[in-house]
């Protein structure tokens, strides 16, 4: 079945797919001119993934939102998707959100590589 934002969740402990998120997120960031502050070294984990992302998302809110938008633009974020998290009352704040839809976006782009990789074997 062609992956989709609503059976991500089944991926969200697989260690390759997640790993290849990562440097899924490292290309685009570095495409958008985005600097991640170090290197990732913990278990794959989502949560883990938003606690390494999140400060730099923070911080581009708060200093240069040209290019948080540059990197949704980038990632292919549906604008539908990032309207939601800015009106989310979210108690983990909007920060913790949108890096939510980075990583959920980027995991997608890497599951919809592999099915069609699959695919055509």
């Amino acid at each position: 079945m062609l992956p989709n934002i609503q059976n991500i969740a089944q991926y969200a402990n697989d260690q390759e797919f997640l790993q290849q998120a990562y440097f899924q997120i490292q290309k685009d960031t570095c495409r958008t001119g985005i600097e991640l502050t170090e290197p990732f070294e913990s278990e794959w984990t989502i949560t883990n993934l938003i606690d390494y992302l999140k400060p730099t998302v923070n911080r581009l809110f708060e200093c240069n939102s040209d290019k948080i938008f540059a990197l949704f633009y980038t990632i292919d974020i549906p604008e539908k998707a990032i309207r939601a998290a800015l009106n989310s009352n979210s108690p983990f704040g909007l920060s913790h959100e949108v890096t939510k839809l980075i990583i959920e976006r980027e995991l997608l782009k890497v599951l919809t590589k592999a099915y069609f990789r699959d695919q055509f074997k």
